[in-house]
């Protein structure tokens, strides 16, 4: 699904609000990501390299569309912690928190390096 998601904002450049608004997860999301962790710490060397792949193909597609990388990292980083959060709350970000983190981290950039 993320990969999906990933191509499809690619096509409309917006993998930066993507990214953040994949950070409220699904319950077939928590499922996964509580696979993903176990294999994880069993020390499974695809999944950990599956893993790598995704985050830098996604770190390179926000840092392309935002044409700053640290910015990107910023993106990707604030993502990671509200997606873990949810994990761990249960409580997925509202779309109130989501929209002003967009407005915020891209759409506010954005209009200062115009």
């Amino acid at each position: 699904r993320v990969d999906t998601e990933r191509i499809a904002a690619a096509r409309h450049a917006r993998a930066a609000e993507t990214y953040l608004r994949l950070a409220a997860p699904t319950d077939q999301d928590r499922a996964a990501a509580l696979v993903m962790v176990t294999m994880l710490r069993r020390g499974d060397a695809a999944a950990l390299a599956a893993v790598e792949a995704a985050v830098m193909r996604w770190q390179s597609m926000i840092a392309e569309e935002l044409g700053d990388p640290v910015r990107a990292q910023v993106v990707r980083l604030v993502g990671d912690g509200l997606f873990s959060e949810s994990l761990v709350t249960g409580k997925p970000p509202s779309p109130d928190l989501l929209d002003a983190l967009i407005a915020h981290l891209i759409h506010d950039a954005a209009a200062s390096r115009s």
